[in-house]
């Protein structure tokens, strides 16, 4: 089985996700942040002064957040040019500017046609799972499995997966 890009970037945010959470659980401090220790939240229309160093809490032990600071301080790291690891580049065509890519092709080339199921109940696999018609894909709406193909339908686009000729 193959993971699409969009598969491994998810994986890599879940991974993330859990490396911070488990750094959480076994650094030394406090459980949880004791109360007070978060600066209130800016009132409506001022601005929240991110650069403001985090408070500590009441035993003396910085928050994560001031840790990751002190680090990066130490190290000669510079904030504003660290890269944002969750940015993907993938903004969408009305922020960037830049044409989306055809959904139709994006499905094409994600996806492939593995078998077919004629019949009552027809259904096509796909990459490895069983589809129904009716059942949804990336968007696409499974709509009629023929004898060695499977149409599916998102708004105005239609695309046919094909069972490859060696088959």
């Amino acid at each position: 089985m193959e993971v699409t890009k969009k598969q491994q970037a998810l994986l890599s945010a879940l991974g993330l996700g859990l490396i911070v959470l488990a750094a959480e659980r076994l650094m030394p401090g406090p459980e949880t942040a004791l109360a007070g220790t978060t600066p209130a939240p800016a009132a409506p229309g001022e601005s929240a002064d991110l650069d403001a160093p985090a408070p500590e809490v009441e035993n003396g032990v910085s928050t994560f957040s001031e840790r990751l600071r002190t680090l990066a301080t130490e190290r000669g790291l510079d904030p504003a040019r660290t890269p944002d690891v969750f940015d993907t580049g993938l903004a969408p065509a009305h922020e960037s500017g830049a044409a989306q890519p055809d959904p139709g092709v994006m499905f094409l080339s994600e996806h492939s046609l593995t078998s077919v199921i004629v019949g009552d109940r027809p259904a096509a696999v796909v990459d490895g799972d069983m589809i129904r018609v009716g059942d949804r894909v990336d968007g696409f709406t499974l709509v009629r499995v023929g004898a060695r193909s499977a149409q599916f339908v998102m708004g105005s686009t239609t695309v046919s997966l094909k069972l490859d000729e060696d088959l």
